[in-house]
C-alpha cells in the first residue's frame, strides 16, 4: 500500500496514533497480559484524544460556514400583507 504524505498536522496525529493503537492491540492479542493491556490503553486513550481534535475542527468550520451564510427571512415576513 503507498504512503501518502499527511495534509496537515492533524492527519499526521491520526495516522500516527491509528498506527500506534493498531500494534498495541496486536501486541495484546499476541501476548495478553498486564503490561500489553496498559499499553493498548494508552494508544486509544491518544487516538480518542486524536479524535476529538477532528470532531472539534468540524464543529469549528460548521459554525464557520454558518456564520457566513445569510439568515433566510422567515416566510410570514416576506408575505405582504393584503388590507
Amino acid at each position: 500500500m503507498p504512503t501518502h504524505r499527511p495534509v496537515d498536522a492533524v492527519e499526521a496525529r491520526l495516522r500516527d496514533t491509528a498506527r500506534g493503537c493498531l500494534n498495541a492491540y496486536r501486541g495484546w492479542r499476541q501476548q495478553p497480559g498486564e503490561a500489553s493491556i496498559q499499553t493498548l490503553s494508552e494508544a486509544v486513550h491518544e487516538l480518542r484524544k486524536a479524535l476529538a481534535r477532528i470532531e472539534i475542527d468540524m464543529s469549528a468550520s460548521r459554525r464557520e460556514e454558518q456564520a457566513i451564510r445569510p439568515i433566510p427571512i422567515p416566510a410570514h415576513r416576506t408575505a405582504r400583507r393584503t388590507p
